[in-house]
């Protein structure tokens, strides 16, 4: 049953007239009460008609306006599930519960008209249970039906060896405040590259021992070793290529890469395409590599101004912002993404990805500032999502905006979708 209001009311109403016209005797189930066990694992019975009620639930195991069916399950030395269903004719609507042996609710289903309704217990205790069937709105008696079915068995423990971890820390002096840390291996090398604040290092593992011996090397670029807001690493399967894109507290998301883990990098290149002299904030980035060899770049822009008036600001929630940001700058927030040729040099310019310029401040998880000093603390739900297959690229990134199915102006989270460039 899905609902009681509209057309099926009315059905209702007419059936409930129409009972009342005919005088239409409610029958109990027959039988009242049936078994379930290893030897006998299936029990049917058949009930109805009963006087429609419009209601979808009984409200407790004896109710006299529903069937109440009383099975007793003696649970099987094996893993099982007891399926229990309602069969019923085109044109009724019963909804079914079930009651344990302590007279709770333990399940129940209320699907449409003419569908069947059907339960599942998996490994119920033993005891008697009561099945009972809500008369919401039919004229027909319905056919019942309880079985236990094996449930397949746990597959036998494994006689390999179970796979072992070591812990491995960067000695005194280095990766001492490690905050927001990314991972890549080149798999031609079998160097670990990893990046946490403003710390990218290298790890070169030797298998000859065992556990094996790790060699922490501290192989940062100049620009992404003084100060950090969102540091990312991806290396690339492929090439073994590391990218590192850094955000920097001047509004720039900056990005290179190394073709030798670390022992060079080559000069760092701005993300976001601001015009000369805007200095909006690009923030939280993060970069892919599809498999073609383009490189994808996503990152939240606020180079857009918020919404000035009219039902774009009214979505976007504005009203609830204490700092009443009507076209404010660098301040709401939209998702944009940036391509690349596998050597870095730019494909078009920056895309945006989202439909809807939204306002962070609104139901802030905490007050933990990721944006200029001048603005409302905040705290978006990063990070970005970033990957690509079969031609396309996918981004998952957050928004405020109310979209009809937002009105709480809560963060959401979007995904968007675009031609990967060749």
């Amino acid at each position: 049953m899905t609902g009681i209001l509209g057309g099926k009311a009315l059905r209702c109403t007419l059936l409930l007239a129409t009972a009342a016209l005919l005088c239409v005797p409610a029958w109990a189930a027959s039988p009242a009460a049936g078994a379930i066990s290893q030897a006998t694992p299936q029990v049917s019975w058949t009930g109805g008609p009963l006087t429609p009620t419009a209601a979808s639930t009984c409200g407790g195991p004896d109710n006299p306006q529903c069937d109440n069916y009383k099975l007793t399950i003696v649970p099987p030395s094996y893993s099982f599930n007891v399926e229990i269903t309602l069969t019923l004719q085109p044109t009724d609507d019963y909804d079914l519960e079930v009651y344990a042996p302590d007279g709770k609710l333990i399940a129940n289903s209320g699907n449409s008209a003419g569908q069947a309704e059907k339960v599942v217990l998996a490994n119920p205790a033993a005891g008697v249970y009561t099945v009972s069937a809500s008369p919401f709105a039919p004229v027909q008696g319905y056919a019942g039906s309880a079985k236990i079915t094996q449930l397949p068995a746990p597959p036998a423990g494994s006689t390999e060896t179970p796979p072992r971890y070591t812990n491995y820390t960067p000695p005194n002096g280095m990766g001492g405040a490690a905050g927001e840390p990314s991972i890549g291996v080149d798999r031609d090398t079998g160097k670990v590259m990893y990046i946490a604040g403003t710390e990218t290092l290298r790890i070169t593992f030797d298998d000859c021992s065992s556990p094996a011996t790790a060699k922490w090397e501290n192989v940062s670029a100049p620009w992404t070793s003084v100060t950090t807001f969102d540091p990312i690493l991806y290396t690339d399967p492929k090439l073994g290529r590391t990218y590192v894109s850094q955000l920097l507290p001047s509004k720039m998301s900056l990005m290179g890469y190394t073709d030798d883990d670390g022992a060079s990098w080559t000069t760092p290149f701005l993300v976001n395409d601001n015009p000369a002299g805007e200095d909006t904030e690009a923030l939280q980035p993060n970069l892919g590599v599809a498999p073609n060899g383009t490189v994808a770049v996503a990152f939240y822009d606020r180079r857009l101004a918020c919404p000035e008036s009219g039902a774009e600001a009214t979505a976007a929630g504005l009203q609830y912002d204490p700092g009443a940001p009507y076209g404010a700058r660098d301040y709401c927030i939209n998702a944009a993404i940036q391509f690349y040729r596998p050597t870095l040099v730019p494909i078009g310019h920056n895309i945006r990805q989202s439909a809807h310029t939204w306002d962070p401040q609104l139901q802030s998880p905490r007050p933990s500032c990721i944006c200029s000093s001048t603005l409302p603390n905040t705290f978006i739900g990063d990070y970005f999502g970033v990957d690509s297959g079969g031609g396309w690229t996918y981004t998952t990134s957050v928004s405020t905006y109310d979209d009809g199915a937002n009105p709480s102006n809560y963060q959401q989270q979007v995904v968007a979708r675009i031609t990967t460039p060749s």
